[in-house]
């Protein structure tokens, strides 16, 4: 796994020792996927410390806040931002990971969205337009990496209480009316999309790519 910068070391060394991981069964790098050099170091650490990649899950994104705030009024450093650590680090990515993929017969690449590419929901502004560029981006590589062995496709979860989700405002009481409205009618957890990530990244799904999956008990096929 990698995070954005050493600030978040220990944040996430602590949560590995909480699940009590064993170290040799992950490694924590440094990885700022604005930075294409910092990618190519990383994806050769994972090959490097693991005898290859298997699976590349992408699960980053930002914007700054007045881009949440609103899309009409937002300014183009704002969006080059939030489209570049958003959208674009999928395809550098998968750029880096697709060579080592590919000398194992094939592998997986999932990344995460949510039904704000569909729907306009307040407080998620710019990041709506941005999902919907990612799950897009990963159609289009889907196809030109399947000749390869190598699925691609998008993780979309309902609200679930996660630091990035935090952020969006009154994300509490969108949570509870997506518990409420789901046809399932329980609440998200994060064993439900981990799950479903896990199996993406298995032999079980070598038949999907370039599908955007909802795991939301249902919350995005019912009227909100």
């Amino acid at each position: 796994m990698s995070v954005e910068s050493e600030r978040f070391l220990s944040k996430v060394s602590g949560m590995c020792e909480k699940e009590k991981w064993d170290k040799g069964d992950y490694r924590i790098l440094q990885c700022d996927v604005s930075k294409d050099v910092e990618i190519g170091q990383a994806i050769r650490a994972c090959s490097e410390n693991f005898g290859g990649l298997d699976a590349l899950l992408h699960s980053v994104a930002f914007s700054p806040k007045p881009a949440l705030e609103s899309v009409l009024h937002c300014n183009r450093e704002d969006f080059r931002k939030t489209f570049d650590i958003s959208v674009y680090s999928l395809i550098a990515l998968s750029q880096e990971a697709a060579p080592v993929l590919r000398s194992r017969g094939g592998g997986s690449i999932t990344c995460l969205t949510f039904n704000g590419s569909e729907r306009a929901i307040p407080g998620y502004g710019l990041m709506g337009p941005a999902k919907g560029a990612l799950e897009s981006a990963c159609r289009y590589i889907a196809a030109e990496l399947g000749q390869d062995k190598i699925r691609v496709n998008a993780l979309s979860p309902g609200p679930l209480n996660t630091l990035a989700a935090r952020g969006i405002p009154n994300f509490h009481q969108l949570r509870q009316s997506a518990e409420a409205k789901a046809p399932l009618n329980k609440q998200l957890t994060q064993q439900d999309v981990g799950d479903v990530a896990a199996f993406l990244a298995s032999d079980m799904a070598q038949a999907i790519t370039g599908q955007t999956l909802h795991v939301d008990c249902g919350y995005s096929i019912v009227s909100h």
